[in-house]
């Protein structure tokens, strides 16, 4: 049943269904129009054919006229019916204002007008767009339902139509589930790699300052898994210092998680949609920020958010960010300066090619063998909201509060969901070759090389740039042992294998080297998360995350001898 918002005798927000719309419930629309554009969340006036939502990130425009043709040559010029559906879902859009987010609603008002367009005016039979969207057809369905002038045949013929809609649909995600190519994780520490590279030659000149807020997103986010829209609303006064901690206030929207049980009102105002949340971070990250804060403390920073669109735009030499009609650094510049990154810096300075999943799988249908891994000099084009992925498996790693994760996750479902989580031992294989080729380009090249001890095998993922001895079976990384306490050996009754500090030596590594063994145990790690009693599970989540943390160095190491096994077998083919 349609839910909309409505305002309470005390101003408060409150949801409610709709059975019907009456000339009553359009003019409460109208009332709750005018008091949203009295506090500027809407403009301009009612009768407007277009109007604009302001949640102080971005203005979202609701075109009523849009495909207006296509509107009225459906019904043959009847402009009457054509007025009527266009003022009734001024009304439902005006009361649904609230219930969800500005570009939800934008999708909502043009589906259903494209509905309204490919049924004819609900004249014909009904037709829905293709491909659909499941959320949104169920809103046209529910629009539907409290016209009065909709027939019953129309809603039974649309009832029938969605059903098989949603049995298509359901059968499409299922052939396009699957796990995460390498590739792509290929193309998250190729790009790590080449940030930090860039921050260390161009900090102090314009082209560093321009990209700065895209750098700052990658280490933040990487670490703390936050949407983009939560990354920009960062508040400019965002660091605290303890001593030798260092803070990072961030802002997580409390919106995500909605359901018919527990509705959630949107106010469209950053103090009321988001909550603020402070965590830890290391110094070199707080130093960056800090030095952001104070070569734009003299630019103007609206709502008191860190990144100012007029310093960007003060930085721009000739690149794609332009003046816009928003007062606040959004998702939309962000995503320019990432496309900037690639193609000036990835492209321009590099002279690395940009691949997509699409090229890639046509390469692997013209090979013979099947191959369709990318070049040294290839990477993929990524997308903003996917280091979520990584950061959540930092968080598991570094023995976070799940209660926390879970927070920071938004909601239950995409915890479990992302099919990221599902083949971590792809991404350390990944990370593990990405370091190795590394190591043995410097080698190759006479410059000063590491020791595997001294480097970290999971780059994003977890520090094992720690001393080492040699036990039984492998080598113990246990501080208290290196000092000469039997301390961890006595939490695991002398069993190096249960031990978190101990990774096994290739001959001996047993279950440690098999991959399914690993991500089994990442994904029981996310069940444990969507368990309503996660309270009670603390400690089991805690022992499994050291567990996993122990198995994925081992699994690394591992890896590295395969590497180093090939490049011999390699050498001995050539002689």
């Amino acid at each position: 049943m349609l839910q909309i918002s409505i305002s309470s005798e005390n101003g408060l927000e409150r949801r409610m269904p709709l059975k019907e719309l009456t000339d009553d419930i359009r003019n409460l629309a109208r009332q709750k129009y005018n008091a949203a554009y009295a506090q500027e969340i809407l403009s301009p006036a009612y009768d407007s054919d277009v109007w604009e939502l302001d949640n102080q990130i971005r203005v979202t425009k609701f075109d009523f006229t849009y495909e207006r043709k296509a509107v009225l040559l459906c019904v043959n010029g009847d402009k009457i019916q054509v007025s009527q559906f266009i003022e009734d879902l001024k009304a439902i859009t005006a009361l649904r204002v609230g219930t969800c987010d500005a570009v939800t609603l934008r999708g909502m008002i043009r589906y259903s007008i494209r509905c309204f367009i490919e049924s004819g005016g609900y004249q014909k039979a009904v037709a829905l767009p293709d491909p659909p969207a499941l959320s949104m057809i169920g809103y046209f369905m529910d629009f539907l339902m409290v016209l009065p002038y909709v027939s019953p045949e129309y809603l039974s013929e649309a009832k029938k139509k969605l059903a098989a809609v949603r049995a298509k649909m359901a059968e499409f995600k299922r052939g396009q589930s699957r796990a995460c190519t390498l590739n792509e994780f290929k193309s998250y520490f190729k790009l790590d790699d080449v940030i930090n590279r860039f921050f260390e030659e161009y900090e102090n000149t314009s082209l560093g300052s321009y990209f700065m807020p895209f750098i700052i997103f990658w280490k933040v986010t990487t670490i703390l898994p936050m949407r983009v829209t939560e990354f920009c609303v960062t508040p400019y006064e965002c660091l605290r210092q303890d001593k030798d901690l260092y803070y990072l206030t961030v802002r997580r929207s409390h919106l995500k998680g909605s359901s018919s049980f527990y509705p959630k009102i949107h106010y469209y105002r950053i103090d009321k949609d988001y909550d603020e949340y402070e965590y830890e971070i290391p110094k070199a990250l707080y130093d960056m920020i800090y030095k952001f804060q104070t070569a734009t403390k003299d630019y103007a920073h609206p709502y008191g958010l860190l990144f100012s669109t007029e310093y960007t735009l003060s930085c721009n030499v000739g690149h794609s960010i332009k003046a816009t009609s928003e007062k606040t650094f959004g998702t939309d510049q962000m995503g320019i300066l990432i496309k900037d990154f690639y193609s000036i810096v990835l492209v321009g300075k590099l002279g690395m090619s940009l691949v997509d999943e699409k090229m890639l799988e046509t390469r692997y249908l013209d090979t013979i063998d099947g191959s369709y891994e990318m070049t040294d000099d290839e990477i993929m084009m990524l997308q903003a909201k996917h280091t979520r992925h990584l950061a959540m498996i930092n968080l598991i790693m570094r023995g976070c509060n799940p209660m926390m994760i879970r927070e920071f996750a938004g909601h239950a479902d995409e915890v479990t969901s992302a099919h990221y989580y599902g083949n971590v031992s792809k991404t350390v294989r990944c990370a593990t070759k990405i370091l190795y080729d590394k190591v043995k380009n410097q080698r190759h090249s006479n410059k000063n090389v590491k020791t595997v001890s001294e480097v970290n095998p999971l780059s994003l993922l977890i520090d094992t740039s720690k001393q080492s001895v040699a036990v039984d079976h492998g080598r113990c990384y246990s501080p208290a042992f290196l000092e000469g306490s039997i301390h961890d050996c006595g939490n695991v009754d002398g069993k190096c294998d249960a031990c978190q500090y101990f990774i096994a030596s290739k001959e001996n590594a047993g279950i440690h080297n098999e991959e399914s063994f690993v991500d089994k145990e990442l994904e029981y790690l996310m069940k444990l998360l969507k368990n309503e009693k996660i309270e009670s599970k603390m400690l089991e989540f805690q022992v499994k995350a050291q567990q996993l943390e122990s198995d994925m160095v081992n699994l690394s190491t591992y890896y590295w001898q395969e590497f180093m096994k090939g490049d011999r077998d390699g050498e001995k083919e050539k002689v």
